[in-house]
């Protein structure tokens, strides 16, 4: 059997260069500890409520019973927190929930921010020379990029993974972004020209990539792995209602929309700026679109809520996705279609007819 070994398996410790997505209000521990144990890389997504501690640490401690692990030993799955959130909270109390993190997971990510190197500092600051648990950090631009760059190389830091986030996700990301097949070739060519190669982070690509060929085709374009978020939002472990995951498996990529509208909504609202959200097109995104005053939708929005009316509410998705899996079978087919289409690549084409 062919497996796809590289720097990103070989820093994570996992047999595929998969990751899935830290989503808030989806990735949860049964979610991660089922891509991690299939061969992926799961995260669990902290969301809105990034310093729950007890809520977290619990999180942590059923991943380590689901994947048999003991109470001391680290085990293989990432946190994901966003830096907005965690610019509205005592800087002492991230700091606390840091600690307890990056002793007991792999890989911490960090994302959508106005200062990422502030957390950046924290967590080396706490990790010292304990480099155990890696450091993710992801762009949406490449502006965005150079600048993170510049002040890691001023501020002497490092980043284990570099996360270029392209246009098409699904969920939170670049209003206006570039597409995620020339943003990595471009990504790739910023770090050989601003990192030295024993300080150059891990490339990893995201953002509406749900397949095996997406893997393949971001393995050739220079990243050494990639992120799926919709693809395990159907999957019986995601945190999502039935009534989600089935919506989102009758959709089609044309069925979504890029708006703030379910943000202001729900309140959840402080993202940087360039920032919005792709979700599957229903009532709540109609009736805005055709003016309908903000009360009123909020109105509505809550009865939805009440009553889990999907029709409204919000479903962040790409609409790439046709069928509901089990976690496990979703790692081993990208993994799978991955390989058979690196391998179809590989082979030395027949002679070419003469047609002159």
């Amino acid at each position: 059997m062919h497996s796809i070994r590289n720097d990103l398996t070989k820093i994570l410790e996992c047999r595929v260069p998969l990751i899935s997505a830290p989503m808030a209000g989806a990735a949860g521990p049964e979610l991660a500890a089922a891509v991690s144990s299939a061969g992926g890389f799961g995260f669990i997504g902290t969301g809105h409520e990034p310093l729950k501690l007890e809520a977290l640490v619990k999180n942590i401690n059923h991943v380590k019973k689901e994947m048999g692990t003991s109470e001391n030993e680290t085990i293989p799955i990432g946190v994901g927190f966003l830096g907005w959130r965690l610019d509205l909270e005592p800087e002492d109390e991230v700091s606390r929930c840091f600690e307890a993190v990056v002793k007991n997971v792999k890989c911490v990510w960090i994302s959508f921010g106005t200062d990422l190197i502030k957390w950046i500092q924290l967590i080396r600051k706490i990790q010292k020379n304990d480099r155990l648990c890696k450091l993710a950090v992801m762009v949406t631009s490449l502006n965005e990029a150079e600048n993170l760059l510049k002040s890691i190389l001023s501020d002497h830091l490092e980043i284990d993974i570099l996360i270029g986030q392209g246009f098409e996700a699904g969920g939170h990301g670049g209003a206006n972004g570039e597409t995620i097949n020339s943003f990595i070739p471009a990504l790739k060519v910023l770090l050989l020209k601003m990192i030295p190669e024993s300080q150059r982070p891990i490339l990893v690509a995201a953002g509406g990539l749900t397949h095996g060929s997406h893997l393949a085709a971001m393995l050739a374009l220079g990243a050494s792995g990639m992120v799926a978020g919709t693809r395990f939002l159907a999957t019986p472990e995601a945190k999502y209602t039935e009534n989600q995951k089935k919506a989102i498996v009758s959709a089609k990529s044309i069925d979504t929309i890029k708006t703030t509208v379910f943000d202001q909504l729900r309140g959840t609202v402080g993202w940087p700026e360039g920032i919005d959200g792709r979700a599957l097109k229903n009532e709540t995104t109609v009736n805005h679109l055709a003016g309908m005053d903000f009360d009123t939708l909020q109105s509505n929005y809550k009865t939805a809520m009440n009553m889990a009316d999907v029709n409204r509410l919000v479903t962040w998705s790409v609409g790439l996705v046709n069928q509901i899996l089990p976690a496990e079978q979703v790692v081993q087919e990208i993994e799978d279609e991955a390989v058979r289409v690196i391998m179809a690549a590989n082979k030395t084409p027949g002679p070419l007819s003469d047609t002159g």
